[in-house]
Protein backbone atom coordinates (compact mmCIF):
# COMPACT_ATOMS: atom_id res chain seq x y z
CA UNK A 1 0.00 0.00 0.00
CA UNK A 2 1.31 3.45 -0.99
CA UNK A 3 1.76 6.05 1.70
CA UNK A 4 -0.73 8.84 1.47
CA UNK A 5 2.03 11.37 2.24
CA UNK A 6 4.15 10.40 -0.82
CA UNK A 7 2.19 10.48 -4.14
CA UNK A 8 5.27 9.56 -6.27
CA UNK A 9 6.02 5.80 -6.01
CA UNK A 10 9.57 6.21 -7.50
CA UNK A 11 10.81 8.40 -4.61
CA UNK A 12 11.22 6.59 -1.26
CA UNK A 13 9.39 8.01 1.64
CA UNK A 14 11.98 9.28 4.12
CA UNK A 15 9.59 8.68 6.96
CA UNK A 16 8.96 5.00 6.15
CA UNK A 17 11.39 2.61 4.46
CA UNK A 18 10.04 -0.41 2.50
CA UNK A 19 12.59 -3.03 1.30
CA UNK A 20 10.11 -4.70 -0.96
CA UNK A 21 9.38 -1.44 -2.70
CA UNK A 22 13.15 -0.84 -3.25
CA UNK A 23 13.51 -4.22 -4.91
CA UNK A 24 10.54 -3.47 -7.11
CA UNK A 25 12.05 -0.18 -8.12
CA UNK A 26 15.37 -1.82 -9.00
CA UNK A 27 13.58 -4.39 -11.11
CA UNK A 28 11.55 -1.67 -12.76
CA UNK A 29 14.72 0.27 -13.61
CA UNK A 30 16.37 -2.76 -15.21
CA UNK A 31 13.28 -3.76 -17.13
CA UNK A 32 12.92 -0.30 -18.53
CA UNK A 33 16.55 0.38 -19.41
CA UNK A 34 15.67 1.03 -23.01
CA UNK A 35 13.21 3.74 -22.00
CA UNK A 36 15.90 5.42 -19.85
CA UNK A 37 18.37 5.37 -22.70
CA UNK A 38 15.78 6.97 -24.94
CA UNK A 39 15.13 9.65 -22.37
CA UNK A 40 18.85 10.34 -22.05
CA UNK A 41 19.21 10.65 -25.80
CA UNK A 42 16.26 13.06 -25.87
CA UNK A 43 17.89 15.06 -23.11
CA UNK A 44 21.16 15.16 -25.07
CA UNK A 45 19.39 16.27 -28.22
CA UNK A 46 17.63 18.95 -26.19
CA UNK A 47 21.00 20.19 -24.93
CA UNK A 48 22.34 20.23 -28.50
CA UNK A 49 19.33 22.25 -29.61
CA UNK A 50 19.90 24.70 -26.82
CA UNK A 51 23.53 25.03 -27.94
CA UNK A 52 22.42 25.69 -31.51
CA UNK A 53 19.93 28.23 -30.21
CA UNK A 54 22.72 29.93 -28.29
CA UNK A 55 24.88 30.03 -31.41
CA UNK A 56 21.95 31.44 -33.37
CA UNK A 57 21.45 34.09 -30.73
CA UNK A 58 25.14 35.06 -31.00
CA UNK A 59 24.85 35.29 -34.79
CA UNK A 60 21.76 37.43 -34.43
CA UNK A 61 23.53 39.71 -31.98
CA UNK A 62 26.45 40.01 -34.44
CA UNK A 63 24.12 40.92 -37.33
CA UNK A 64 22.23 43.37 -35.18
CA UNK A 65 25.40 45.05 -33.98
CA UNK A 66 26.82 45.16 -37.53
CA UNK A 67 23.83 46.99 -38.96
CA UNK A 68 23.31 49.22 -35.91
CA UNK A 69 20.07 47.50 -34.89
CA UNK A 70 19.18 47.05 -31.25
CA UNK A 71 18.13 43.62 -30.20
CA UNK A 72 14.46 43.72 -29.36
CA UNK A 73 13.76 40.03 -29.70
CA UNK A 74 14.71 37.11 -31.87
CA UNK A 75 11.88 37.49 -34.35
CA UNK A 76 12.35 41.25 -34.87
CA UNK A 77 16.13 40.97 -35.24
CA UNK A 78 15.77 38.24 -37.89
CA UNK A 79 13.28 40.41 -39.82
CA UNK A 80 15.56 43.45 -39.66
CA UNK A 81 18.53 41.35 -40.75
CA UNK A 82 16.65 40.11 -43.83
CA UNK A 83 15.64 43.69 -44.67
CA UNK A 84 19.27 44.80 -44.38
CA UNK A 85 20.38 42.05 -46.78
CA UNK A 86 17.71 43.08 -49.29
CA UNK A 87 18.76 46.76 -49.06
CA UNK A 88 22.42 45.88 -49.58
CA UNK A 89 21.48 43.66 -52.52
CA UNK A 90 19.50 46.51 -54.13
CA UNK A 91 22.39 48.96 -53.73
CA UNK A 92 24.84 46.43 -55.17
CA UNK A 93 22.51 45.78 -58.12
CA UNK A 94 22.22 49.50 -58.92
CA UNK A 95 25.99 49.93 -58.77
CA UNK A 96 26.55 46.97 -61.05
CA UNK A 97 24.01 48.26 -63.58
CA UNK A 98 25.68 51.60 -64.12
CA UNK A 99 24.07 53.46 -61.24
CA UNK A 100 27.50 54.04 -59.73
CA UNK A 101 28.38 56.39 -62.54
CA UNK A 102 25.24 58.38 -61.89
CA UNK A 103 26.01 58.61 -58.19
CA UNK A 104 29.54 59.81 -58.91
CA UNK A 105 28.40 62.48 -61.32
CA UNK A 106 26.74 65.66 -59.93
CA UNK A 107 23.19 66.38 -60.97
CA UNK A 108 22.55 68.75 -63.88
CA UNK A 109 20.88 71.28 -61.58
CA UNK A 110 23.90 71.33 -59.27
CA UNK A 111 26.22 71.72 -62.26
CA UNK A 112 24.15 74.60 -63.65
CA UNK A 113 24.14 76.55 -60.41
CA UNK A 114 27.77 75.92 -59.44
CA UNK A 115 29.28 78.66 -61.69
CA UNK A 116 26.74 81.21 -60.51
CA UNK A 117 27.52 80.41 -56.87
CA UNK A 118 31.28 80.65 -57.42
CA UNK A 119 30.89 83.94 -59.29
CA UNK A 120 28.67 85.39 -56.60
CA UNK A 121 31.31 84.53 -53.98
CA UNK A 122 33.90 86.39 -56.06
CA UNK A 123 31.63 89.46 -56.36
CA UNK A 124 31.20 89.32 -60.15
CA UNK A 125 29.14 87.50 -62.76
CA UNK A 126 29.85 87.11 -66.46
CA UNK A 127 28.16 86.11 -69.71
CA UNK A 128 28.76 86.12 -73.45
CA UNK A 129 27.33 89.05 -75.40
CA UNK A 130 27.21 90.83 -78.74
CA UNK A 131 27.84 94.39 -79.85
CA UNK A 132 24.77 95.98 -81.38
CA UNK A 133 23.47 99.40 -82.30
CA UNK A 134 20.65 101.10 -80.46
CA UNK A 135 19.22 102.09 -83.84
CA UNK A 136 19.08 99.72 -86.80
CA UNK A 137 16.68 100.01 -89.71
CA UNK A 138 15.93 97.60 -92.52
CA UNK A 139 14.94 99.47 -95.70
CA UNK A 140 12.68 98.26 -98.51
CA UNK A 141 10.84 99.60 -101.57
CA UNK A 142 7.21 100.46 -100.87
CA UNK A 143 6.50 99.90 -104.57
CA UNK A 144 7.79 96.83 -106.33
CA UNK A 145 9.53 96.89 -109.69
CA UNK A 146 12.79 96.41 -111.50
CA UNK A 147 15.76 97.92 -109.68
CA UNK A 148 17.30 100.68 -111.77
CA UNK A 149 20.00 102.00 -109.42
CA UNK A 150 21.89 101.11 -106.21
CA UNK A 151 23.82 104.10 -104.94
CA UNK A 152 25.50 102.60 -101.87
CA UNK A 153 27.39 99.55 -100.60
CA UNK A 154 28.07 97.79 -97.33
CA UNK A 155 30.32 99.75 -95.01
CA UNK A 156 29.57 103.12 -96.57
CA UNK A 157 28.62 106.00 -94.31
CA UNK A 158 25.63 107.97 -95.52
CA UNK A 159 23.91 111.18 -94.44
CA UNK A 160 20.29 111.52 -93.49
CA UNK A 161 18.04 111.82 -96.57
CA UNK A 162 20.61 110.36 -98.99
CA UNK A 163 19.15 108.44 -101.97
CA UNK A 164 20.24 104.80 -101.71
CA UNK A 165 18.35 102.87 -104.46
CA UNK A 166 15.51 103.16 -107.01
CA UNK A 167 13.17 100.99 -109.07
CA UNK A 168 11.50 101.78 -112.39
CA UNK A 169 8.82 104.43 -111.73
CA UNK A 170 7.23 104.59 -115.19
CA UNK A 171 3.96 102.87 -114.33
CA UNK A 172 3.50 104.56 -110.93
CA UNK A 173 4.15 107.97 -112.51
CA UNK A 174 1.51 107.41 -115.18
CA UNK A 175 -0.96 106.38 -112.50
CA UNK A 176 -0.13 109.55 -110.59
CA UNK A 177 -0.78 111.76 -113.61
CA UNK A 178 -4.14 110.12 -114.22
CA UNK A 179 -5.10 110.46 -110.56
CA UNK A 180 -4.12 114.10 -110.60
CA UNK A 181 -6.29 114.84 -113.63
CA UNK A 182 -9.27 113.12 -112.04
CA UNK A 183 -8.77 115.02 -108.83
CA UNK A 184 -8.69 118.39 -110.59
CA UNK A 185 -11.87 117.54 -112.50
CA UNK A 186 -13.61 116.61 -109.27
CA UNK A 187 -12.65 119.92 -107.74
CA UNK A 188 -14.07 121.87 -110.69
CA UNK A 189 -17.32 119.92 -110.64
CA UNK A 190 -17.79 120.55 -106.97
CA UNK A 191 -17.05 124.25 -107.33
CA UNK A 192 -19.57 124.71 -110.19
CA UNK A 193 -22.35 122.61 -108.67
CA UNK A 194 -25.48 124.08 -107.14
CA UNK A 195 -26.04 123.93 -103.45
CA UNK A 196 -28.41 120.95 -103.59
CA UNK A 197 -25.84 118.98 -105.67
CA UNK A 198 -22.76 119.71 -103.60
CA UNK A 199 -23.48 117.00 -101.04
CA UNK A 200 -23.45 114.29 -103.71
CA UNK A 201 -20.39 115.71 -105.52
CA UNK A 202 -18.44 116.11 -102.31
CA UNK A 203 -18.19 112.30 -101.92
CA UNK A 204 -16.76 112.05 -105.46
CA UNK A 205 -14.26 114.81 -104.67
CA UNK A 206 -12.99 112.99 -101.58
CA UNK A 207 -12.62 109.74 -103.51
CA UNK A 208 -10.58 111.46 -106.26
CA UNK A 209 -8.38 113.15 -103.68
CA UNK A 210 -7.61 109.83 -101.95
CA UNK A 211 -6.72 108.17 -105.26
CA UNK A 212 -4.32 110.99 -106.06
CA UNK A 213 -2.59 110.74 -102.69
CA UNK A 214 -2.22 106.99 -103.07
CA UNK A 215 -0.62 107.47 -106.48
CA UNK A 216 1.81 109.94 -104.94
CA UNK A 217 2.85 107.38 -102.30
CA UNK A 218 3.42 104.76 -104.98
CA UNK A 219 5.77 107.05 -106.85
CA UNK A 220 7.61 107.92 -103.67
CA UNK A 221 7.86 104.17 -102.90
CA UNK A 222 10.09 103.63 -105.91
CA UNK A 223 13.00 105.21 -104.03
CA UNK A 224 14.85 104.33 -100.80
CA UNK A 225 16.24 107.20 -98.71
CA UNK A 226 18.36 107.08 -95.56
CA UNK A 227 16.10 107.88 -92.58
CA UNK A 228 19.11 108.90 -90.44
CA UNK A 229 22.85 109.26 -90.72
CA UNK A 230 24.63 105.97 -90.31
CA UNK A 231 26.57 103.15 -91.90
CA UNK A 232 25.17 100.75 -94.48
CA UNK A 233 25.79 97.29 -93.03
CA UNK A 234 24.20 95.15 -95.74
CA UNK A 235 22.92 95.53 -99.30
CA UNK A 236 20.70 92.93 -101.01
CA UNK A 237 19.62 95.08 -103.99
CA UNK A 238 21.07 94.38 -107.42
CA UNK A 239 20.49 96.44 -110.57
CA UNK A 240 18.01 94.88 -113.06
CA UNK A 241 16.72 92.50 -110.40
CA UNK A 242 13.03 92.39 -109.53
CA UNK A 243 12.27 93.81 -106.11
CA UNK A 244 9.07 92.91 -104.32
CA UNK A 245 7.34 95.54 -102.24
CA UNK A 246 8.36 95.19 -98.60
CA UNK A 247 11.40 92.98 -99.17
CA UNK A 248 14.52 94.15 -97.30
CA UNK A 249 17.09 95.64 -99.65
CA UNK A 250 19.41 97.64 -97.35
CA UNK A 251 20.25 97.64 -93.63
CA UNK A 252 21.33 100.92 -92.07
CA UNK A 253 23.03 101.04 -88.64
CA UNK A 254 23.82 103.96 -86.40
CA UNK A 255 27.42 103.16 -85.41
CA UNK A 256 27.64 106.16 -83.12
CA UNK A 257 25.21 104.59 -80.64
CA UNK A 258 26.60 101.13 -79.89
CA UNK A 259 25.88 98.99 -76.86
CA UNK A 260 26.22 95.38 -75.73
CA UNK A 261 23.52 92.80 -75.12
CA UNK A 262 24.28 89.73 -73.02
CA UNK A 263 22.07 86.91 -71.82
CA UNK A 264 22.68 86.11 -68.14
CA UNK A 265 21.40 83.04 -66.33
CA UNK A 266 18.49 83.42 -63.94
CA UNK A 267 20.75 83.04 -60.88
CA UNK A 268 23.15 85.74 -62.13
CA UNK A 269 20.40 88.09 -63.32
CA UNK A 270 19.02 88.37 -59.79
CA UNK A 271 22.31 89.98 -58.76
CA UNK A 272 22.23 92.66 -61.47
CA UNK A 273 20.73 96.14 -61.40
CA UNK A 274 20.96 99.39 -63.32
CA UNK A 275 24.16 101.37 -62.87
CA UNK A 276 26.51 98.52 -61.90
CA UNK A 277 30.00 98.75 -63.36
CA UNK A 278 30.94 96.31 -66.10
CA UNK A 279 34.00 95.28 -68.08
CA UNK A 280 33.55 94.40 -71.76
CA UNK A 281 36.30 92.30 -73.33
CA UNK A 282 36.65 92.10 -77.13
CA UNK A 283 38.29 88.73 -77.70
CA UNK A 284 38.99 89.37 -81.39
CA UNK A 285 40.58 92.76 -80.70
CA UNK A 286 42.37 91.89 -77.47
CA UNK A 287 40.94 95.00 -75.78
CA UNK A 288 38.73 95.71 -72.79
CA UNK A 289 36.60 98.78 -72.06
CA UNK A 290 34.47 99.90 -69.15
CA UNK A 291 30.71 100.22 -69.17
CA UNK A 292 27.56 100.19 -67.05
CA UNK A 293 24.41 98.11 -66.83
CA UNK A 294 21.57 99.96 -68.57
CA UNK A 295 18.62 97.60 -68.15
CA UNK A 296 17.82 94.07 -67.01
CA UNK A 297 14.92 92.49 -68.88
CA UNK A 298 11.96 91.68 -66.57
CA UNK A 299 11.03 88.62 -68.63
CA UNK A 300 13.26 85.80 -69.93
CA UNK A 301 14.43 85.84 -73.52
CA UNK A 302 15.44 82.18 -73.76
CA UNK A 303 15.35 78.87 -71.93
CA UNK A 304 17.68 75.91 -72.42
CA UNK A 305 16.74 72.38 -71.36
CA UNK A 306 19.41 69.90 -70.39
CA UNK A 307 19.20 66.31 -69.16
CA UNK A 308 21.58 64.02 -67.31
CA UNK A 309 21.57 60.32 -66.52
CA UNK A 310 23.58 57.18 -67.01
CA UNK A 311 22.74 53.52 -67.28
CA UNK A 312 21.10 53.36 -63.87
CA UNK A 313 17.64 54.28 -62.72
CA UNK A 314 18.25 57.98 -62.07
CA UNK A 315 17.31 60.48 -64.77
CA UNK A 316 17.23 64.24 -64.21
CA UNK A 317 16.60 67.33 -66.32
CA UNK A 318 16.78 71.06 -65.76
CA UNK A 319 15.88 74.22 -67.63
CA UNK A 320 18.27 77.19 -67.67
CA UNK A 321 16.39 80.48 -68.08
CA UNK A 322 18.27 83.55 -69.36
CA UNK A 323 17.56 87.28 -69.19
CA UNK A 324 18.79 89.96 -71.60
CA UNK A 325 20.96 92.66 -70.06
CA UNK A 326 21.94 95.88 -71.91
CA UNK A 327 25.36 97.33 -71.13
CA UNK A 328 26.73 100.69 -72.29
CA UNK A 329 30.21 101.24 -73.73
CA UNK A 330 32.30 103.87 -71.97
CA UNK A 331 34.59 104.05 -75.00
CA UNK A 332 34.81 102.44 -78.42
CA UNK A 333 37.79 100.55 -79.83
CA UNK A 334 38.90 101.85 -83.23
CA UNK A 335 38.00 98.62 -85.05
CA UNK A 336 34.72 97.94 -83.34
CA UNK A 337 31.94 96.49 -85.47
CA UNK A 338 28.32 95.67 -84.84
CA UNK A 339 27.85 91.95 -84.23
CA UNK A 340 31.25 91.40 -82.57
CA UNK A 341 31.22 88.79 -79.78
CA UNK A 342 32.32 90.01 -76.36
CA UNK A 343 32.51 88.83 -72.76
CA UNK A 344 30.71 90.94 -70.19
CA UNK A 345 31.72 90.84 -66.51
CA UNK A 346 29.61 92.80 -64.03
CA UNK A 347 30.81 93.62 -60.52
CA UNK A 348 28.09 92.70 -58.03
CA UNK A 349 30.01 93.30 -54.80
Amino acid sequence: MQSPNNPNPEIPNPERSNPERSNAESHNTKSHGIERSSAERSSAEGSSAEGSSAEGSSAERFSAERFGVKRFGRGRVVALGVAGVLVLGGVTGCSGGGGGADAAEPSAAATATAPATAAAEEGAVSASGTVESARVRTLAFATGGVITAVKTKAGKKVAKGALLATVDATVPTESLNAAYTAYVAAQDSYADAKKDQKKQLYAALVQARNAYRKAQREVEGTKIYAPFAGTVTSVAATVDAEAAAGSTMITLTDMRNLRVTADFSEADATLLKEGQKATITFDSLGESVKGKVLTVAPTPVSAESTSAGGGGFQQSSTSVVRYEVLVSLGSRPAKIRAGMPVTVEVATG
